[in-house]
């Protein structure tokens, strides 16, 4: 139950990524800059699977993950046992030098080994909507052109849950869009109890809003910011910046690689 907004910016575009999970699922671990295939990506890390959900490329693109559920879920399936943890998805086809060769890796993944997932792959001006339904992935193109874009998970259905979210998402913005990137913030901080499937961070009993992940584009490169929100402990916060195309031991800054 995540969810993605996408606001358009002067130098492309400004990603928020709201990661919800059920409490008894460890911790991530802020960015760091992981190296794939010759390629850097900055990625915060899925203490479980070594994975992840979110992440920025040198080569100037960017990936988030969202479990898929086409309809309500009543009860959860039984992990296979041949089945591939999602969380290795966006390592897996982030080694690759630009979004469309990462596309290409994404549409030869073998969907049968993966419970059904949403990889987004975006650069600056378009949105790669890769969805895996029932062992088929297919793929739908979604232009940033100037307004809002938003993709969300819940088991309800994704469709159920996305439109209260997009109607919240369009009253929170306004139309000033100079204001939109602090009202995107404030929007993904916007606690609610009750509606767990509706709301962008969710504080229920049976599942919560883990941590809070910001990527955009810089002139020099990819800048990433982490929110982690363990309830055991104070929150996380921590900034990131992957510069274009540089030699590993250039590209990080700021608390990367720790």
């Amino acid at each position: 139950m995540c969810t993605v907004t996408i606001i358009p910016q002067d130098r492309g575009c400004r990603v928020v990524m709201s990661r919800d999970e059920a409490p008894g699922r460890p911790m991530g671990l802020p960015p760091r800059v992981v190296e794939l295939g010759g390629r850097q990506v900055l990625m915060p890390i899925d203490a479980p699977t070594g994975g992840t959900w979110i992440g920025v490329s040198d080569a100037g693109y960017a990936a988030a993950l969202l479990n898929h559920y086409p309809g309500p879920v009543t009860e959860m399936a039984p992990t296979a046992p041949d089945q591939i943890s999602r969380g290795g998805i966006i390592p897996a086809v982030m080694s690759a030098p630009t979004l469309l060769d990462a596309l290409d890796r994404a549409m030869q993944l073998p969907a049968e080994r993966y419970a059904d997932f949403r990889l987004l792959l975006f650069d600056q001006h378009r949105v790669a909507e890769i969805i895996n339904e029932d062992a088929k992935i297919t793929l739908r193109w979604n232009p940033i052109r100037g307004q809002p874009w938003l993709a969300g998970s819940a088991l309800l259905g994704d469709a159920v849950a996305e439109r209260p979210r997009r109607k919240l998402m369009r009253h929170a913005l306004g139309a000033d869009r100079k204001l939109w990137p602090a009202l995107q913030d404030t929007l993904h901080r916007q606690a609610c109890t009750n509606h767990t499937d509706l709301a962008v961070w969710v504080k229920g009993a049976g599942v919560r809003t883990v941590s809070i992940t910001t990527a955009w584009w810089s002139d020099e490169g990819m800048v990433m910011s982490y929110h982690g929100l363990d309830p055991d402990r104070p929150a996380i916060d921590s900034d990131h910046r992957l510069t274009f195309g540089q030699p590993a031991s250039a590209k990080c800054a700021g608390a990367c690689g720790s």
